[in-house]
């Protein structure tokens, strides 16, 4: 990977330009740990309860990339809507699925936030954030598992 170079006039040719706050480059993360998996979740269990209990059983972050399979019930809400979720009740196909769970030692707990798409079997598409969603039959999620990450707070001057 390359350093930006600062050509502007006031510079002197070709001064590097770093960032305040910079992610590390490859192989300087100490320690951290990324691994692409494919887990299946079992059937009649939550999906959201299910991701949480494997991070926090293995202690690591979990990013949900995609997922397949059927489901049963499904509750989703709008972001930032005031409004209780809508459940769904009915056989419901898994067409993406997309997410992230934080594990935490805190007490607070650790923010999760699962985005689901779903397929219904009149031919309409149905989406949201996903509160509750339990799997019907087996579910396949491609996700990345993270262990150790740095988490980097970049300071803004935008408000």
């Amino acid at each position: 990977m390359s350093v930006p170079k600062d050509l502007s006039p006031r510079s002197s040719e070709g001064d590097e330009v770093h960032p305040p706050e910079s992610i590390p480059p490859t192989g300087a993360t100490g320690g951290a740990t990324i691994k692409p998996v494919i887990l299946d979740v079992p059937d009649g269990v939550d999906i959201i309860d299910w991701v949480a209990g494997f991070a926090n059983s293995n202690k690591v972050c979990i990013t949900v990339v995609g997922g397949f399979g059927k489901v049963s019930l499904a509750a989703l809400s709008r972001l930032k809507s005031p409004a209780p979720p809508l459940q769904y009740i009915e056989h419901l196909t898994l067409i993406n699925l997309l997410g992230t769970y934080q594990f935490s030692t805190l007490a607070e707990g650790s923010p999760i936030f699962i985005n689901a798409l779903l397929g219904r079997l009149n031919g309409a598409v149905i989406g949201g954030a996903e509160s509750r969603m339990v799997v019907m039959g087996k579910v396949g999620l491609s996700a990345y598992v993270f262990q150790n990450p740095k988490i980097i707070t970049i300071k803004t001057e935008f408000h």
